[in-house]
């Protein structure tokens, strides 16, 4: 999506007042921009812009990784360009954070898309794996029965923490 489309750009021609105002009135400036910040962060040409240009985060992005797990349509709509945008900006933290807040159909989607075009990227979840007691990824052994240690961290990113599951089956089973 183009700045000059984005409904959270105030001076597009297709800002919506009322999907600001879902965000509390304090962080509303928060999740605002204006398409001149956009064209002063695409003009300057230093190498010390240009990484401050990268740290720098999109409204458009905050507001999907945050209201993702409020199944908000803007968010839902944005949700595969704003995972795009932080698998190539290195942003693990708010990728982890995408998938903690999406419901399963949404991860489902996004993992099959991150093992199909960034597997080598598959690192940037190490701090969910890490949290479940799970080996970072990348020190996983490659060989021919490397498919059953994909299949646990999937298992892990579609399902929630392998903890209360593993709980919950007990209380069943009780």
């Amino acid at each position: 999506m183009k700045c000059n489309e984005c409904p959270l750009n105030e001076e597009s021609e297709k800002f919506d007042k009322a999907l600001i105002y879902k965000a509390p009135e304090d962080l509303r400036a928060f999740f605002t921009c204006s398409i001149k910040d956009c064209e002063d962060k695409s003009s300057k040409t230093s190498d010390s812009y240009k990484k401050y240009y990268r740290a720098s985060i999109c409204p458009k992005t905050v507001w999907t990784v945050i209201y993702i797990g409020c199944k908000d349509e803007f968010a839902i709509n944005q949700v595969d360009d704003v995972f795009d945008q932080l698998v190539e900006g290195g942003y693990s933290e708010l990728l982890c954070s995408l998938f903690e807040n999406a419901s399963y159909e949404i991860r489902r989607k996004l993992w099959l898309k991150m093992t199909k075009d960034h597997m080598n990227k598959m690192y940037m979840f190490d701090a969910l794996f890490e949290r479940e007691g799970l080996r970072p990824f990348c020190t996983q052994p490659e060989g021919a029965d490397d498919s059953i240690g994909l299949h646990r961290y999937q298992y892990y990113i579609l399902h929630g923490t392998l903890g209360y599951i593993n709980q919950r089956n007990q209380r069943i089973q009780d």
